[in-house]
């Protein structure tokens, strides 16, 4: 996830409009039509307009690198038929080679015929699809044998396209066999096998016949948006007034066939349960644990969040497969609650408890404080409330009741956290570093500014542990940096997402002529955060102090650089504590009880598992990872109860 804030000047026109503007569905439903009523597709006027826009504010305002050069070429088309093609099965080299005179125009925002261009190569997709799925269709029709079982197997992403036609069909044929292959498997005989593909076949035929000029708009815009900012998205005008989203919070976008997870609402409780990211394609939805579940690939976005809301409190399962994982693996699927009112007008708080550790006779008290997200009530803020939900107030609270309640050590579990708002995480940086500069930060136009926190008294200055992982980022990265940085306490789990842009959303409909013109609006990139040391989140993320492996991300992008990571000049500020110091002994304990544990020999073989085959566990891995994190704390509190030195001067 990314940290946003919204720079001066826009504020009143965001309130206004974004409401109208950001959907969290990007495309709207289309009527299926034959095959031969099919119209040809043309931009219109108003979306001529948006595109200028869009090319306007970002060439203007995004954010670029220091390291990257302000004219620097955008693979436009290379991201398009990326977009339109994920698996590599339906365009040709040939259709490549024809689309490369292509590639300066689309890149270009003065060119009038950009968009027809963007159209005609959608158009070619569009037969492609069509010819594919009616080419499925027919071949079920006869004996499944003569399909063979040499099935596909990991996703097509970044393979070579298909020289010719006959290397193509046989790609189809094998991307049939996969299909036949995982029905079998799940113990479908043959009968049932070609019914259920002959429905799903039957669909994605339709669907890939009624797509229109929206999805081509569409899919072009955040192709065009994504290759000069990694971040950022093109959302279109809602088809309805008023916001349409889905009750558990997912920004949804249609790419290809595949229906993918481009954002989440950051109070939504797909965001708050860590198991849906950025990337996951949503393969099936079902009404509750144990129903039935209804396949979505090739559906329209807008259907796909009709399945998703229901009645507040009642529970949704999805089955989701990361971005990047095999495309025949067993899809894992995350039960989610619907929210309530009161959960959607707020947030899940933080909250805490008290776990005892024993150590023969001795027992030491770990306040473990869990930080979901960095959330704040914007509305009530400026409204004047003075009781406003605040992460930081809250947080503040529990610190409180944790010495009230004589905690050993505080374990922080920021595991999953993907951010929020910068003003509140430097907020909640000065609980436990006030008056200190924690972060820098770099504007477009190459200026540099110190987020400082707040002067006052410490909230805690005991022991602290931060745990982590590789669902981590943004907002969570520059306190756990921080927190490192000083030296104040332990960054334990593991590495972070590494990723700390700012993004904020513009509104397009300001510049339309009219009320009744809609633009759609632009999330886009317009800051970076460094670390008060100056070293740059963007190649490693945050490491932590000592290693204990946790899930993996499924969305892959954990440790993926996507600013260039060129280091900014350091923030003046001087180490507070000497934590560090602990670690070897920390480590020998640690190493001592991995080796020991059955469970955690398990957890390593399981992520080995999860990463090559992208299968569900049958380790709790976040708890395991939580009970070696609660011993390493334990750990910190036995060797301050041992005399150490107070907190202030050095940690233990």
């Amino acid at each position: 996830m990314t940290i946003h804030r919204t720079p001066p000047g826009i504020h009143r026109a965001l309130r206004a409009a974004l409401p109208a503007c950001v959907a969290a569905v990007l495309m709207a439903a289309a009527p299926a039509v034959p095959a031969q009523q099919t119209p040809s597709l043309a931009p219109s006027t108003v979306q001529h307009d948006s595109f200028l826009w869009t090319a306007r504010v970002l060439a203007r305002y995004r954010y670029q690198s220091a390291a990257a050069p302000a004219n620097a070429a955008a693979p436009v088309l290379e991201r398009y038929l990326a977009l339109l093609d994920p698996e590599r099965l339906l365009l040709t080299q040939a259709d490549a080679a024809a689309f490369a005179p292509l590639r300066e125009r689309l890149a270009r925002a003065d060119d009038s015929r950009q968009l027809e261009a963007a159209f005609t190569i959608f158009e070619r997709m569009r037969g492609a699809q069509a010819m594919r799925w009616a080419w499925s269709r027919d071949a079920i029709a006869g004996p499944l044998a003569a399909i063979g079982s040499d099935g596909l197997g990991r996703t097509r992403v970044n393979a070579p396209l298909p020289v010719s036609g006959a290397e193509q069909q046989t790609l189809w044929r094998q991307s049939l066999a996969r299909d036949v292959l995982s029905l079998r498997r799940a113990g479908a005989d043959d009968a049932k096998i070609v019914a259920i593909l002959t429905r799903r076949y039957d669909s994605w035929l339709a669907r890939a016949r009624a797509l229109g000029n929206d999805d081509a708009f569409n899919l072009f815009m955040n192709a065009y948006v994504g290759a000069f900012d990694p971040h950022g998205v093109y959302f279109p005008p809602p088809a309805a007034p008023g916001p349409v989203q889905s009750s558990v919070g997912l920004v949804l976008q249609k790419q290809g066939e595949a229906i993918v997870v481009v954002d989440m609402h950051a109070d939504g409780t797909a965001a708050r349960s860590g198991q849906v990211h950025a990337g996951d394609r949503i393969l099936a939805v079902g009404q509750g644990e144990g129903q039935a579940m209804t396949e979505v690939l090739g559906w329209n976005v807008a259907d796909v969040v009709a399945l998703l809301r229901g009645a507040p409190g009642s529970k949704i399962v999805l089955s989701v497969r990361p971005a990047e994982g095999p495309h025949d693996s067993v899809p894992r699927k995350v039960a989610l609650v619907r929210a309530d009112a009161a959960a959607r007008d707020g947030i899940r708080p933080a909250s805490a408890r008290i776990d005892v550790v024993a150590r023969g006779a001795a027992a030491y008290r770990v306040g473990v404080v869990t930080v979901p997200i960095f959330y704040q009530d914007l509305a009530a803020k400026q409204a004047g409330a003075g009781e406003y939900a605040s992460m930081t107030r809250d947080v503040a609270a529990l610190l409180a009741r944790m010495k009230q309640e004589h905690a050993d050590v505080v374990l922080l579990d920021m595991r999953g956290n993907g951010g929020g708002l910068l003003a509140e995480a430097i907020a909640f940086t000065g609980l436990f570093l006030p008056q200190a500069p924690v972060a820098r930060q770099r504007a477009r136009d190459g200026k540099l500014s110190v987020e400082t926190t707040a002067a006052g008294s410490p909230a805690w200055d005991g022991p602290l542990a931060v745990l982590i992982d590789e669902g981590s980022a943004a907002a969570t990265e520059i306190f756990a940096g921080a927190i490192q940085d000083y030296g104040t306490g332990l960054v334990i789990g593991d590495r972070s997402v590494g990723r700390t842009s700012v993004q904020t959303v513009v509104p397009l409909d300001r510049f339309a002529p009219k009320p009744s013109v809609h633009y759609g609006a632009l999330k886009m990139t317009v800051a970076q955060v460094f670390r008060a040391s100056g070293a740059t989140f963007e190649q490693d993320g945050v490491l932590p102090d000592l290693t204990i492996p946790g899930a993996i991300d499924p969305s892959g992008t954990a440790g993926r650089m996507v600013f260039p990571a060129v280091p900014v000049q350091p923030a003046d500020f001087a180490k507070r504590g000497d934590a560090a110091r602990m670690l070897p002994l920390l480590k020998a304990r640690h190493e001592a009880r991995a080796a020991a544990s059955p469970a955690y020999q398990a957890l390593l073989r399981v992520r080995v598992q999860a990463f090559e085959t992208g299968e569900a566990a049958d380790v709790d891995v976040r708890q395991v990872q939580m009970r070696e994190a609660l011993q390493v704390a334990a750990d910190m509190a036995e060797l301050a109860r041992a005399g150490k030195p107070p907190a202030r001067q050095a940690l233990f």
